[in-house]
């Protein structure tokens, strides 16, 4: 059996969580990926639900910048995002 490249074991998370964490993180803060990440059943490589510092940690380590919210701006984007996510779960 071949040994795994270096960098690469069982416990990394699937392409398809972090890719939905670089494209939510353009809207939403970390707290708000948390609170749509968990219902829809995601989780880490490891099987551990999603934290905060979780959600940071995906994002430093592939280099996805944080949703900076200016208090000028609308809050519509979360909410947008929060709607669809709950859809999609069917909650």
């Amino acid at each position: 059996m071949p040994k795994n490249k270096i960098g690469y074991h069982n416990h990394i998370n699937s392409e398809e969580v972090t890719e939905l964490i670089r494209e939510l993180a353009l809207v939403c803060a970390d707290s708000s990926i948390v609170s749509i990440l968990n219902p829809l059943g995601y989780r880490t490589g490891i099987g551990n639900t999603w934290t905060e510092e979780r959600v940071q940690h995906v994002r430093h380590s592939n280099g996805v910048p944080a949703c900076v919210h200016r208090q000028s701006q609308r809050r519509e984007p979360d909410c947008l995002v929060v709607s669809f996510a709950q859809t999609k779960a069917r909650i």
